[in-house]
């Protein structure tokens, strides 16, 4: 399995995307949803960095797709089919219909003209839960989905669900033997939250170099985190693009008040401090990093081999975590 970054909006943030993108990687992307990404997955090809790159060809927000879309879908087929000529080392899929509801055999007419369209891509079936796999392709299923259907060849990207309030842990179990495994999160395409119903044109929370990097991080193992009972820790807070520095730094949230929480290495050394605010909405105290969770948890690895935290409150022990993923409960 290959880890790679659904940047789906990445036209908008495209140097952020050619910096970005690591090595070995798979890079996917919208085709003209926020805009012509064609220059953009060029440039990405160009870098000779990622082994894998994958089209959405066509998004409605409605979820229809009818005979029409196929000849656009094959239309824009044909220019991935020229990018795949011009880079033989990058392996290109391209998806026509990203989260249908199709049947099969609308979609075997529709696998036959994109792959005479596009001959060296591979094709990838996009569905949502009511739509068909295909037994005979790769099948792509998303955040809503948390186990892949029955099928011989799949893989899996985030889109949709945000990936750091969601237990990625049990995502890669549940996908192992995915082709790729995607890592998204909503300012991806644009919305500073799951619930920005900013309309498409309007949107400004588009990523920066911190929020990819604590995505990166994630693609690597938890570790053993062990919460206390009615505790819950989030690597990222909510951020509503207000420009609040609480925004996306860890939040701890338990029924213990205290003038702040320490994270505590092994030898005793302190890690970092999480700084009381307030009541929660549910009667629990909260408490705020001022730094990037990712950023905790490499500090702790360069102290001690691991990043793995002790949680201590007045003194006293209340469980374990990895301070760059959420642990204690999930959306």
């Amino acid at each position: 399995m290959i880890y790679g970054l659904d940047f789906l909006g990445g036209v908008k943030y495209s140097d952020l995307c050619v910096r970005e993108m690591p090595e070995g990687w798979a890079f996917g992307v919208f085709y003209d949803t926020f805009g012509n990404a064609l220059p953009l997955i060029e440039k990405i090809a160009a870098t000779n960095r990622e082994i894998l790159i994958r089209v959405h060809l066509i998004w409605d927000d409605n979820h229809v797709f009818t005979v029409d879309d196929i000849t656009e879908a094959a239309r824009k087929a044909q220019n991935i089919e020229r990018l795949a000529k011009k880079y033989p080392a990058i392996e290109f899929q391209v998806s026509p219909f990203c989260e249908h509801k199709l049947k099969l055999d609308f979609l075997n007419r529709t696998a036959a003209i994109i792959k005479k369209a596009a001959p060296s891509c591979e094709y990838v079936n996009t569905p949502l839960p009511q739509g068909d796999i295909m037994p005979d392709e790769v099948n792509e299923f998303h955040g809503h989905e948390k186990k892949p259907r029955k099928c011989a060849k799949f893989q899996f990207s985030f889109d949709g669900t945000p990936q750091v309030d969601s237990d990625i842990e049990a995502y890669k179990k549940n996908y192992q033997g995915a082709k790729a495994f995607f890592l998204w999160e909503p300012r991806f395409n644009g919305r500073w939250e799951d619930i920005d119903k900013t309309p498409r044109p309007d949107r400004k929370g588009w990523p920066d170099s911190g929020l990819v990097d604590s995505v990166i991080f994630q693609h690597r193992d938890r570790g053993d985190s062990k919460p206390s009972r009615d505790h819950l820790y989030k690597s990222h807070a909510e951020n509503k693009g207000n420009k609040d520095p609480r925004a996306e730094k860890p939040v701890y949230i338990c029924p213990k008040k205290a003038r702040r929480i320490e994270l505590v290495a092994r030898n005793g050394q302190v890690v970092a401090t999480l700084d009381f605010f307030g009541t929660f909405s549910d009667g629990r105290f909260r408490y705020y990093a001022k730094e990037w969770g990712y950023l905790i948890a490499e500090k702790a690895k360069r102290i001690q081999g691991d990043p793995i935290c002790k949680v201590r409150i007045d003194g006293k022990s209340y469980g374990t975590l990895n301070p760059g993923f959420r642990i204690g409960g999930f959306r």
